[in-house]
């Protein structure tokens, strides 16, 4: 099962945003199975998806990711 994740972020700040996202992910033994960034003027979005991963390492992994200033969940 994967389960996919999208993000806004301010693409000034986006490198401290990817390498904290990263350090997470292989904090928690997260497996990515796509990370993507499309760059787009002053914001970035995000899309991680991650595989193998049970229903509460997921939330939380979504929960940390959440509290990297300058990231918000894609509308």
């Amino acid at each position: 099962m994967t389960d996919t994740m999208r993000y806004t972020v301010e693409s000034g700040d986006l490198e401290n945003i990817v390498s904290r996202l990263l350090d997470i992910v292989r904090r928690l033994g997260v497996s990515v199975s796509k990370l993507a960034v499309e760059v787009d003027g002053g914001k970035a979005n995000l899309e991680i998806a991650v595989s193998s991963a049970s229903h509460a390492v997921t939330n939380t992994l979504r929960e940390r990711i959440g509290q990297i200033e300058g990231t918000k969940p894609a509308t």
